[in-house]
C-alpha cells in the first residue's frame, strides 16, 4: 500500500475532537484483532525487580508475563529488533550486527546511516509486510527496518527514527491511528522507545539515570492505557511490550579491550585504505584487515580470503580466554546459530561480560554513531566511570529481554497475583504471536507455533 503523506497525518493528529466514526461495542477491525507492539530498547528482565514499572507489570499480571524473553546473538539492537519482526535468526534475515560488511554487495551496513534503508540489506518477511500482504493496514513508528522497502512493501504509515520525538507524542499517535475510520485504521501498530537503552549505556544498569528512564517509560505506558480507557478502546486492543536485550554493567576504560592494540600485538594492521584507524607495527606485516565491526565484539574482515587462516592463527596467539575468545566463523558455538551468512565475519573475537572490544578513539571504523548510541565517548576519562553494555552471550541472565502482553485475545492467567505467569520465550516467537493475533498465515520462520497457541485464545 502507498503511504499517506506526513502532511495528511499531521492534520489527522492535530484534530482536537475526531468524528465519531466507530461503534463503541464493535471490534476495531472486522478482519483481525488489533495489535499494539511497543519495544522498549534495553529493558532488562531484572529491572522488574526494582518495582518502579508498575504499569507495565500490571499489564502482564492480568495478561501474559513471560519469565523472560531470550534474545538472539549478538544481543544488540538491530539484529534483535529484526528477529522480533521476522521470527528469523540473524543469519537468516541478514541483519547480523549494528554494523557489518558484505563482500557479496561490496558495501557496509551502518545502522545510523540512511543507506541502511536500502532493501538489499533486509531479508525475510517482517510482520508489517505480512499484514499488508493480507490487506491489513500497518503503522510503524521508528522501529528498526520499517523505513526500508521490503519485498516491495512499506507500512501504510511509517516514521523514521527521530530522537527528539517524545514518548507521549508516540502514544498519542497510536491512539489517533486507532480513531481513524476502519478503511484507514491500522490493525497492526508498532512503536519504539530508545531512552532506557541510552541511559543504561551512559550510566550503567541499576543507576539513577537508568531508573529515571524506566520510570519515564512506565509512565508513558500508563498514559497510553489511560487514553485507551478514556476512549473505550482498552478492551478492544491487544498490547505487547517487548525489549531487544538486557544490559550489563561495565567500567570504562577498565573493561575496554582496545582492538588496535590487540592487532598490533598480533603483528596485524588495518588496510591503509581504511579511513578511521590503522595499527602501526615495527615488524613487516603481510596480512591486512579490511575492517572490523560487531561491537562489543570484533568481527574481522580480511582484505584477502587467503589471509583468513594466518590472521586467525595470529589472533589465537594473543587470545585471553578470561576476557575473549577468537573463532573462525565455522567454529562459533553452534548454539549461537551464527555462521550461515556471508555477512558474518570470517573471524570473530567474542568478548565475555563485561569486556568491550573497542578502538581507542572511535567505535571501530564506523561513521558517526551518535544518533542511536550512548554518551560513552563523551565521558571517556583516565578514571573508571560506570557504563552499560550488551551484545554478549544470549544465555547470560543480564542479556534477558522482556515480553508482556494484555488484551482480549490473550488467555487469562490462572493466578493474576504472580509476578510472572508464562514460561520463557524467545525473540523468535514474537512474529508468530502477532501473526496469530492478526489472523494471518505467518511466513516461514524459526520461531515456535506452540508458544502462540499456548498464549492466545
Amino acid at each position: 500500500m502507498m503511504s499517506i503523506t506526513y502532511a495528511l497525518l499531521f492534520c489527522l493528529y492535530a484534530t482536537s475532537s475526531p468524528l465519531k466514526i466507530r461503534d463503541d461495542n464493535a471490534p476495531l477491525n472486522s478482519k483481525s484483532n488489533t495489535v499494539i507492539l511497543i519495544s522498549i530498547d534495553g529493558f532488562a528482565q531484572d529491572y522488574f525487580s526494582l518495582g518502579i514499572t508498575p504499569n507495565i507489570a500490571d499489564l502482564g499480571k492480568s495478561g501474559v508475563f513471560a519469565d523472560y524473553m531470550k534474545p538472539v546473538f549478538p544481543t544488540v539492537t538491530f539484529p534483535n529488533h529484526y528477529t522480533i519482526a521476522t521470527g528469523l535468526y540473524p543469519e537468516n534475515h541478514g541483519i547480523v550486527g549494528n554494523s557489518f560488511y558484505s563482500k557479496q554487495l561490496g558495501d557496509t551496513f551502518y545502522f545510523t546511516q540512511p543507506s541502511s534503508y536500502d532493501s538489499k540489506w533486509w531479508g525475510g518477511e517482517p510482520i508489517w509486510v505480512t499484514a499488508e500482504k493480507n490487506n491489513l493496514i500497518s503503522a510503524v513508528d521508528q522501529f528498526p527496518g520499517a523505513e526500508a522497502v521490503i519485498m516491495g512493501v512499506r507500512p501504510t504509515y511509517h516514521y523514521p527514527y527521530e530522537a527528539s520525538v517524545t514518548q507521549t507524542t508516540k502514544m498519542d499517535k497510536l491512539v489517533n491511528w486507532l480513531e481513524l475510520p476502519e478503511d484507514q485504521r491500522p490493525a497492526l501498530l508498532i512503536s519504539y522507545f530508545a531512552e532506557v537503552d541510552s541511559a543504561g549505556h551512559s550510566y550503567g544498569p541499576f543507576s539513577k539515570g537508568t531508573n529515571d528512564a524506566l520510570i519515564q517509560a512506565d509512565a508513558s505506558i500508563g498514559y497510553l492505557v489511560n487514553q485507551l480507557k478514556s476512549k473505550n478502546l482498552y478492551d478492544k486492543v491487544n498490547i505487547i511490550i517487548v525489549s531487544d536485550h538486557g544490559m550489563e554493567g561495565s567500567m570504562t576504560p577498565r573493561d575496554n579491550i582496545y582492538v588496535n592494540d590487540l592487532l598490533a600485538k598480533a603483528n596485524l594492521e588495518l588496510s591503509a585504505n581504511n579511513v578511521t584507524a590503522k595499527c602501526m607495527t615495527l615488524n613487516p606485516v603481510k596480512e591486512k584487515i579490511l575492517s572490523v565491526h560487531l561491537s562489543p565484539h570484533a568481527g574481522i574482515y580480511p582484505v584477502s580470503d587467503s589471509d583468513i587462516i594466518p590472521i586467525y592463527r595470529k589472533l589465537k596467539m594473543v587470545q585471553d580466554r578470561s576476557k575473549f575468545n577468537v573463532y573462525l566463523k565455522k567454529n562459533i558455538p553452534e548454539r549461537f546459530v551464527y555462521d550461515f551468512n556471508e555477512r558474518i565475519p570470517p573471524i570473530v573475537i567474542i568478548a565475555n561480560e563485561p569486556y568491550l572490544m573497542r578502538f581507542s578513539a572511535a567505535n571501530y571504523n564506523s561513521p558517526d554513531l551518535s544518533k542511536r548510541s550512548s554518551g560513552l565517548d563523551k565521558r571517556q576519562s583516565s578514571s573508571n566511570v560506570p557504563y552499560g553494555a550488551h551484545g554478549f552471550d544470549n544465555e547470560y541472565q543480564n542479556m534477558r529481554a522482556i515480553f508482556v502482553a494484555h488484551g482480549p485475545a490473550f488467555k487469562s492467567p490462572s493466578n493474576p497475583t504472580n509476578s510472572t505467569n508464562f514460561p520463557p520465550i524467545s525473540a523468535l516467537d514474537v512474529y508468530n504471536v502477532v501473526a496469530k493475533l492478526l489472523k494471518v498465515n505467518p511466513a516461514n520462520n524459526d520461531g515456535s507455533q506452540t508458544v502462540a497457541a499456548n498464549m492466545i485464545l
